[in-house]
């Protein structure tokens, strides 16, 4: 019986042409390849808690930073929000947010305008302000300036108003 395995996990399986009586041999091979991936997926422990134990800790590190998660405010009757995710652990922000302008918002091309309103607990104190990125889903995208100042997202050169934008930022609190 010819049985080759996976690159990555061992699992076997059989090879081209494999005669139907080894069929029996086979699954048995199957079935053990894929309990030694399984244990292995257990992190390899005997301790059947041993991988609850781990996302646990993983559990127990993300409270220590302070995790909390938000989202992004924002006029309904100005632009649609698809995606709105705001998550900070410690003082840092990770934001996400998908949206278009609804017609006539945006009149131009190089307009200015705010979408987007950061919560307290996420945003800058003051005038200070972190650059993100809004880039527009056309065949060939072009970015347009954005930041974060105090509790707005700001976005300017808009080129390209009836794009649905995307948005990705990093940036440091300082408030609470």
């Amino acid at each position: 019986m010819t049985v080759a395995t996976t690159p990555v996990y061992n699992l076997p399986y059989p090879e081209d042409n494999e005669p139907i009586k080894n069929l029996p041999d086979i699954l048995q091979q199957q079935a053990e390849g894929i309990e030694a991936v399984l244990e292995r997926f257990d992190f390899n422990g005997a301790d059947a808690e041993q991988y609850a134990a781990r996302l646990a800790k993983v559990e127990t590190l993300l409270a220590a930073l302070g995790m909390r998660t938000g989202a992004f405010g924002y006029d309904a009757t100005k632009i649609t929000v698809t995606t709105n995710s705001l998550i900070r652990l410690g003082n840092l922000v990770i934001a996400s947010a998908v949206f278009t302008y609804k017609s006539g918002v945006i009149t131009g091309n190089s307009a200015s305008f705010d979408p987007l309103t950061v919560p307290r607990g996420f945003g800058k104190n003051g005038s200070d302000r972190s650059r993100i990125s809004i880039t527009h889903t056309q065949i060939a995208p072009d970015t347009d300036d954005s930041c974060v100042v105090g509790h707005v997202i700001r976005q300017w050169s808009i080129n390209n108003p009836t794009s649905e934008y995307s948005l990705m930022g990093i940036w440091q609190t300082d408030d609470e």
